[in-house]
């Protein structure tokens, strides 16, 4: 008799995006969603900061000009709340 290994599923890799353009926003939070990404859209940096405890994202991807304080200009807060993403910049 064999028996088949059950594979656990790994855990989905959560990605923020936030940009004040909602279209843009929602648009790519989308297409990362279909790419099998828990995506989750957010309007201006505020909102994301406010969630990063609750989300604990493994990827911030940002708009830097924005009419609020964007996450850009904020590391503090990235730097308390998720120090891994702290640090991690590309442009």
């Amino acid at each position: 008799m064999t028996e088949s290994a059950t594979v656990l599923p790994s855990k989905q890799k959560i990605v923020f995006v936030v940009d004040d353009e909602e279209v843009i926003a929602n648009n790519l939070a989308i297409i990362l969603s279909n790419a099998g990404f828990e995506a989750h859209a957010f309007f201006n940096g505020q909102e994301a900061v406010d969630s990063l405890d609750r989300l604990q994202p493994d990827l911030l991807i940002t708009d830097v000009v924005m009419p609020q304080p964007s996450l850009f200009i904020r590391p503090t807060c990235l730097q308390r709340s998720q120090p891994t993403l702290s640090g991690k910049s590309s442009f």
